[in-house]
């Protein structure tokens, strides 16, 4: 009886499936031909054809669909041990295939237009493949052409077959080589990324930029070797610039970071050469800058900059250890972005900024929220002078905290990097007497007294302060539990308040036991 029971109801289940499901469908053909493309303009070439098989009117819809978006990994599906010669002989005729259904694709769209081609494969792809791929885009009058090959092997892109008039988008990543030797000419590109390209030399970076007259937006990944030692960048209609130039060394504070020996750092040295990196963008409202490549940084003033993300460091390995070091004045770049309202400066910049030969912190005048780092080498040693220099400053985020690098498992007694002491301004900065309202500091130890000194400095001190949220480090806990966490929250509340509106919000981590 149960089972017969089972079994009706979910056949009534499938009716009532069944029945939405044709409900859902019968909704979407109700729409407009136009739409129904734009909603599948968003699929993947491969989904797309499939929704002919839903009825006569989905039959030849997808033809009219004005993207081409293809993600292709053949050699996924090789079996067998792996062979380079044989995944190549394996890959090659299903590549063939590929460019077959392109070019039928294209044959069937006749004069209708293709407004976007995305093309992804981490398959080998050689200069003849690259060359049909191109003659492929050369014969759609495109907006948006993506482009991610991430095999081992360096293409020359074949830059006489683009129809760039109309072009607005252009994305390129992976092992491309651009050689400009000729000028070219992007009237209308207003967003330009370049993922782990390379360049024939400085120059290509030149006139690739030259041929952009309306570029607005560029974001640049460089590889640990692109050719290029001067990279500039002067584009007066950029409005947002995104930079990662971290590949050369990686992250300063990994056990694999990449030092630059004595001898290389060496000026006598005929054969060292120094890269360097020159941004002119006038108009530019969006900066994030990551750079341990550049021997030298200049940017010229930014008047329009309303956001800017900080990350510049580089490292030489001397006899008598391993030396920060950076030729460029530091401050120069935040002089050149003092007009920013939005401010994040990572720790390995604190850390350049504590170390720069060259001094001068400038007033941000517009800065209402400003994030800054960890810096482990020298602590909170540039927070007074930031602090000074924001005098409308509304909002101040330390994320990483003001003592602990981050680990899970933290000893404030054992694995600090240096002498910890907070060192207040002589005077109170005129942001906490008269703008300062929200503070969030995580990863407080709570077991260090001058950390305590710096939570209590704000609270009896700033004097329009709405909210401080506080929340405590993982570290082991031992015989007392929660007690531990309670006690230092019940010090926090007792002390003086310069706002009597403020509220403190103290968070614990879920407590874990070390053994």
């Amino acid at each position: 009886m149960d089972a017969n029971l089972d079994i009706l109801v979910s056949k009534q289940q499938k009716i009532i499936d069944d029945g939405a499901a044709s409900v859902c469908l019968d909704r979407l053909s109700n729409l407009p031909d136009e739409l129904l493309c734009q909603i599948l303009s968003f699929l993947p070439t491969k989904y797309a054809v499939r929704t002919g098989i839903l009825s006569s009117r989905w039959k030849d819809l997808w033809v009219s669909v004005p993207t081409l978006d293809f993600k292709v990994h053949f050699w996924r599906e090789f079996q067998g041990n792996y062979d380079k010669h044989k995944v190549k002989s394996f890959v090659k005729p299903r590549m063939k295939n590929l460019f077959e259904i392109l070019n039928r694709i294209l044959h069937l769209r006749g004069n209708l237009r293709t407004t976007k081609f995305r093309f992804v494969s981490s398959d080998h792809f050689g200069p003849k493949k690259l060359f049909d791929l191109m003659d492929v885009v050369a014969r759609c009058d495109l907006e948006v052409l993506d482009i991610e090959l991430t095999s081992d092997s360096i293409r020359d892109l074949p830059w006489c077959l683009f129809g760039s008039d109309n072009l607005v988008v252009l994305k390129l990543s992976g092992e491309l080589e651009l050689d400009l030797s000729d000028d070219v000419s992007f009237p209308n590109l207003k967003i330009l990324w370049l993922k782990s390209v390379k360049y024939f030399n400085d120059t290509s970076v030149e006139k690739l930029l030259s041929g952009c007259p309306v570029l607005e937006e560029l974001d640049v990944n460089r590889p640990r070797e692109d050719n290029v030692w001067n990279y500039v960048i002067s584009v007066p209609s950029l409005k947002r610039l995104t930079l990662d130039f971290s590949s050369l060394q990686g992250d300063p504070d990994d056990d694999d970071y990449l030092y630059l020996s004595e001898s290389e750092s060496d000026s006598d040295q005929d054969v060292k050469r120094e890269h360097h990196l020159f941004v002119d963008a006038p108009k530019l409202e969006y900066l994030k800058l990551v750079d341990h490549m550049s021997d030298d940084i200049s940017i010229t003033k930014m008047p329009c900059l309303s956001q800017a993300h900080i990350c510049v460091e580089k490292y030489y390995y001397m006899d008598e250890g391993v030396k920060p070091y950076y030729e460029s004045d530091a401050f120069g770049i935040l002089r050149a972005i003092s007009n920013v309202k939005c401010l994040c400066l990572t720790g390995y910049t604190l850390r350049t900024l504590v170390n720069s030969e060259n001094t001068g912190m400038p007033i941000f005048r517009n800065l209402v929220n400003l994030e800054l780092g960890f810096d482990s080498w020298n602590g909170p040693e540039m927070l007074p002078t930031l602090l000074r220099a924001s005098p409308k400053l509304e909002t101040l985020y330390l994320p990483e905290g003001i003592t602990c690098p981050g680990e899970r498992y933290y000893n404030v007694n054992e694995d600090i990097f240096f002498e910890y002491q907070w060192k207040p301004p002589k005077e109170v900065p005129e942001c906490l007497l008269s703008s300062l309202k929200t503070v969030e500091i995580w990863k407080l130890c709570g077991e260090e007294e001058e950390e305590l000194k710096l939570v209590k400095y704000f609270l009896k001190n700033a004097m329009v302060l709405e909210k401080m949220t506080i929340v405590f480090h993982y570290f082991p806990c031992h015989d007392n539990g929660m007690d531990c966490f309670s006690v230092k929250e019940d010090v926090l509340k007792k002390y003086p308040r310069g706002s009597p509106s403020s509220k403190l919000r103290v968070y614990t981590p879920v407590l874990v036991t070390k053994e």
